[in-house]
């Protein structure tokens, strides 16, 4: 597991929030739910893990509606922390990543935040996954 990190391409004006750092379970649990995946499938995109890449302009509102969909569904869960499996081990054992609820959402709102100003100014992301 490593963090995301995400650059909206252009953006001149000093008081705009032009970058962000998931950490590394936030970004985890995006790849775990295939979001990046969906994305490339949808709209051949070719967005990797471990991967640089740009988003396009013409999809950053797409992203933005796609993650507010994630935040809507952890909103309506009730358990307090979220836990996912991230990968395995040498003996082939799943290994489960526990984090908090409330913190993934700040994260993935913040993201999606990121992602609706870049739409605003038709900028688009450079995205380190």
């Amino acid at each position: 597991m490593h963090p995301s990190h995400f650059l909206i391409l252009g953006a001149q004006e000093s008081n705009l929030k032009r970058e962000l750092s998931l950490s590394r379970e936030a970004s985890e649990w995006l790849f775990s739910k295939h979001f990046w995946g969906g994305l490339n499938q949808k709209y051949q995109t070719i967005f990797s893990q471990y991967e640089e890449d740009t988003l396009d302009h013409n999809l950053t509102n797409i992203v933005a509606e796609s993650l507010q969909l994630l935040i809507s569904e952890l909103d309506d869960e009730v358990e307090a922390e979220v836990r996912f499996r991230y990968g395995w081990n040498e003996k082939k054992e799943s290994l489960y990543c526990v984090l908090s609820r409330k913190t993934l959402i700040e994260e993935i709102s913040g993201l999606e935040n990121l992602m609706v100003e870049a739409s605003k100014l038709n900028s688009d992301v450079y995205c380190q996954l």
